[in-house]
């Protein structure tokens, strides 16, 4: 999948809730619980899904991309090796939620408010000393 991305820049020294949707057709970037539109780019329609990594399953990264190191054509099929990071957040994270379903715009708008969210394998609320933008997980 390539990325949903937002029309509005992030600012710096604020504390922002920043929030990503898949609902097995389109990736959804959201910020302090608005759905940041921006053209095709967001949402951005992918219907091919997540790759699961099969059996093996795959790496799961937040704040960075695991890039293939190389990318070499043989017998007209793309074959990768090695790993590299790329886009690499830097600055502070308040917490981090993961679920096992897509959250809809007012769970995503009541998170950003500092509001919990049940439902799928998580629930998310605000950590102990936690900032009312950022968002813990447990």
């Amino acid at each position: 999948m390539e990325a949903a991305i937002g029309a509005t820049e992030v600012a710096l020294e604020k504390w922002e809730c920043i929030a990503m949707s898949y609902d097995g057709r389109e990736a959804r970037a959201y910020l302090d619980g608005e759905l940041d539109v921006r053209g095709e780019r967001n949402p951005y329609a992918y219907e091919l899904g997540i790759f699961d990594g099969g059996e093996e399953g795959a790496d799961f990264t937040v704040g960075a991309v695991a890039r293939p190191e190389k990318v070499e054509m043989v017998e007209g099929k793309a074959v990768e090796s090695g790993s590299v990071q790329s886009n690499l957040f830097v600055g502070l994270m308040g917490g981090l939620a993961v679920f096992d379903r897509a959250l809809s715009e007012g769970e995503m708008r009541e998170m950003s408010e500092g509001g919990g969210v049940r439902g799928g394998e998580r629930r998310c609320h605000l950590g102990e000393g936690a900032s009312p933008r950022s968002l813990t997980g447990s």
